[in-house]
């Protein structure tokens, strides 16, 4: 997921300076050579960085699986969808094509699009209303300002990345010693903000995260191999959250190729419409750096859950937990899909493998230059 990819990368740079600056003090340099020592590796860290973005830009979609598949475990799973068909194909390392089994991945923090999604169904139902405050929700303390639905599914309500714990008490705890302003705060990529959510959906519906959205799932979306997490698949090294734990919401769900490719036509149909709904644009949030536009994955606008590429027309998410990162992105008016799962985590710094957001996007604009709107 973008942001834990960020966090990652910030942490790489936080242990190298830090050694550096360990070895400083033991040889005893002056201040002025400690600090240009520091800025030439910082300097050095993000060059590199730069260089890799500007290397992997110029791929191709081949040359892309060829640089991602780099060990004999790797297995990426490439979906698409257009003219209503699906089709995937298995990939392993140096893009030899495997046998089309339908792997079991964690797909990480498209999980957010879901927990959106039972949301958008309890305010169709007239259950809730975007403009509703979480208090409405949840047993808090009084206070002046809780933030809205709208503020949470748009990253935008103002809570910190991560909370700090792990049940749902911790959680509900947490929201009501956060003190926060009646404004939109500036696009924060947040798990805390969608974990809130969870509590919220709970307290519509009187009954838990897990059993709810496994049953909307099921029965209301038709993916029958789509769950939170219990730890059973084939491909191992799955992050099981506790039984109490308010994580999920954010991030726990297992799915495979064909129930993925099912979710992401489901979104090009727009059926149920308040899905359709999710897709429009809510708030700009301008988040797009150079790197993000040079690789395809921009962030121009939020709609419910769902980040927003104005300017290649493409409506996308991704995710990436431990040993897994995914991409789901689609373009409504050529009526385009792309997904791609893998079961490697990449090195931010130096990849080991490449996100499957870049890959995906690159296949996506691909493919929309062979079909007009």
């Amino acid at each position: 997921m973008t942001e834990k990819e960020s966090n990652k990368k910030k942490s790489i740079f936080k242990n190298l300076i830090e050694k550096e600056k360990e070895s400083l003090r033991k040889a005893k340099k002056p201040l002025i050579i400690t600090i240009v020592a520091l800025v030439l590796l910082a300097l050095l860290v993000i060059g590199f960085a730069s260089i890799r973005i500007d290397k992997i830009s110029k791929m191709t979609f081949d040359e892309m699986l060829v640089f991602a598949a780099n060990n004999k475990n790797t297995k990426i799973t490439v979906g698409v969808v257009q003219n209503g068909e699906m089709s995937y194909k298995v990939y392993g390392k140096d893009k030899e094509e495997l046998p089309q089994i339908e792997h079991i991945y964690e797909i990480a923090s498209i999980t957010k699009t879901f927990t959106a999604a039972l949301l958008f169904k309890a305010i169709d139902e007239g259950k809730a209303s975007l403009d509703d405050s979480i208090d409405k929700y949840m047993d808090l303390p009084n206070k002046e300002y809780y933030p809205t639905l709208k503020r949470l599914v748009t990253h935008t309500a103002g809570y910190a990345t991560e909370y700090t714990g792990n049940s749902k008490e911790q959680l509900l705890n947490l929201i009501g010693k956060t003190d926060l302003q009646n404004k939109d705060y500036n696009f924060n990529y947040s798990n805390y903000g969608f974990e809130v959510i969870g509590l919220v959906i709970e307290g519509i519906y009187g009954e838990d995260y897990t059993k709810l959205i496994n049953d909307y799932i099921k029965n209301e979306l038709g993916l029958a191999n789509t769950i939170v997490n219990d730890g059973t698949g084939d491909l191992g090294g799955y992050s099981v959250e506790r039984e109490d734990s308010g994580k999920k919401p954010s991030g726990a769900l297992t799915s495979t190729i064909t129930d993925m490719m099912n979710y992401a036509k489901i979104q090009l149909e727009g059926v149920p419409t308040y899905l359709a709904d999710m897709h429009n644009p809510i708030v700009d949030v301008a988040a797009g750096m150079r790197q993000s536009q040079k690789l395809n994955t921009r962030i121009d606008s939020m709609g419910a859950s769902w980040l927003i590429d104005t300017e290649n027309g493409i409506t996308w998410h991704d995710g990436a937990m431990g040993n897994y990162n995914s991409y789901i992105g689609f373009d409504k008016e050529r009526q385009i899909a792309v997904v791609v799962l893998i079961n490697t985590m990449p090195d931010i710094l130096i990849p080991s493998s490449l996100h499957a957001s870049i890959i995906g996007a690159k296949l996506l604009t691909d493919l929309q230059k062979t079909r007009k709107p």
